[in-house]
């Protein structure tokens, strides 16, 4: 199973043998491998295994400027994996994937994986990627090179190398530090970030409104782009699980796209044995049994044409698995069923919390056979819970107000804890919600009788807690 690929420009200066050699030195100084002293002499085909978990296997295709490199590996659990390099002197690129042979209970979502040292160890090779260096800074877009982002946007111009577009929200600030990930995502992806907000709008002149805004991500590929809400950046918890969505969502992409045959391993292993047996057909026709041997080898080639058709089936079995699991992911990553608006949350989950109560008394008085909209209402209600408690919210504040007698300094500090802070007049006292001049509430300077006391409890409630069914009515 293909868990990673990436196909990385490099300079003229990354020969055949500098490649072999950098294999070569990782290899030998990994803890983890079992290497010594190894060599390589343009050999057609080399193998070493140095053990039954470990194997390295080189190929050179000298007629079409090509040397690959696979090294398999066993882990400690059991698990194969398969790294290939693959470098294209023709076309001074370098591909790289992976695969693994683990099972695959765990499709839905890709973990990021951690590169090979290798990767790093040649990272002064590489190369521009169109007129794009490939380095582990972040692009700042601005009024002077938004016609590049246009581009990009349009799809006017293409890069070997994914394009990440991280947009500042509506506060100026960023839902994933652009430096970061242009760390992480060196050699995989280019960063371009927002330099500040007016940045947005002209690129919504120049675009057509096409281009993502307020906190939104998008990547861009050769031929397909996906947008990440603010939304989805905001319910990751940390920093680490936003980079890990990010991952998911480009590898994702990445993975559904068919490699090259120049660049596959077994495409190429194929067409040399294919290759092989043709050089073989032209030698046999100088000896006198060749008929005998041209069956021999017309059976032979029919054998791995067979196998080259089994093999290409499995394939496409494959991917048709990979592109169902993957069509899943998308429809999770597409735009939620709500988006939310331009207010926050004064308290913890207060706007789910709220719509949370509302779509509960819609779904108790809807009538018992409009079955698809209290199915609807229902799954909405179960998988978006708040964390908070609003009903115990009010059932504390109900309590406390209808026992207070004055507004002393111990009412003031005990109202901090439900978000209202006081602030006197001379004649009365202004309660303000979460320090929101918008929400405010007027009563007099000292509570009346338990009555009264009762009924600012309920006009509280009411206008900063929302809604009770029951008890404040």
């Amino acid at each position: 199973m293909l868990v990673y690929t990436t196909k990385i420009p490099v300079s003229d200066e990354l020969g055949f043998d500098q490649f072999v050699e950098y294999i070569f030195v990782w290899l030998k100084g990994s803890k983890h491998y079992h290497f010594t002293d190894e060599s390589w002499n343009r050999n057609a085909f080399q193998e070493l295994s140095p053990n039954e978990n470990e194997s390295l296997q080189i190929a050179f295709y000298k007629q079409i400027n090509i040397c690959a490199v696979r090294f398999r590996f066993k882990d400690k659990k059991g698990f194969i994996w398969k790294t290939d390099y693959i470098l294209n002197k023709q076309e001074n690129k370098l591909s790289f994937q992976m695969y693994t042979e683990q099972n695959e209970k765990n499709n839905d979502k890709q973990q990021r994986i951690k590169l090979p040292v290798f990767l790093k160890k040649i990272e002064k090779f590489y190369g521009k990627d169109g007129d794009l260096e490939i380095k582990d800074l972040p692009i700042p877009v601005n009024e002077s090179n938004a016609i590049l982002l246009r581009d990009i946007v349009l799809n006017k111009v293409e890069y070997e190398l994914p394009i990440i577009y991280i947009t500042r929200d509506k506060f100026n600030t960023f839902k994933i530090n652009p430096h970061q990930l242009a760390k992480e995502f060196k050699g995989q992806a280019h960063v371009f970030y927002d330099e500040s907000l007016d940045v947005q709008n002209i690129l919504k002149k120049q675009t057509n409104g096409k281009n993502p805004y307020l906190g939104a991500i998008e990547i861009y590929y050769k031929k397909a782009i996906e947008r990440i809400y603010p939304i989805q950046l905001i319910r990751a918890k940390s920093d680490d699980e936003r980079i890990d969505l990010i991952y998911s969502i480009l590898i994702n992409q990445l993975i559904r796209v068919s490699i090259d045959d120049k660049y596959s391993w077994n495409e190429l292993k194929n067409q040399r044995q294919i290759e092989n047996i043709d050089e073989l057909k032209k030698k046999l026709h100088e000896i006198d049994d060749y008929k005998a041997l041209a069956t021999e080898y017309d059976q032979a080639l029919d054998l791995i044409r067979d196998e080259n058709r089994e093999l290409k089936e499995t394939n496409r079995v494959q991917e048709a698995k990979i592109n169902s699991l993957n069509e899943r992911l998308s429809n999770v990553s597409q735009e939620p069923v709500l988006i939310k608006g331009d207010e926050e949350d004064l308290y913890e989950d207060e706007q789910k919390a709220i719509l949370e109560e509302i779509l509960t008394a819609a779904l108790k008085n809807l009538p018992k056979d409009h079955k698809r909209t209290r199915d609807i209402l229902e799954s909405v209600i179960d998988k978006n819970k708040p964390k908070c408690d609003i009903e115990q919210k009010r059932s504390d504040l109900r309590n406390y107000i209808s026992k207070s007698s004055k507004w002393n300094q111990q009412d003031k500090n005990e109202l901090k804890k439900y978000g209202l802070s006081i602030k006197s007049d001379s004649n009365h006292t202004k309660l303000v919600f979460y320090d929101d001049e918008r929400y405010t509430y007027s009563a007099s300077k000292t509570p009346s009788d338990n009555r009264g006391r009762k009924n600012l409890a309920k006009n509280l409630i009411h206008i900063f807690y929302g809604v009770n069914n029951n008890k404040d009515k």
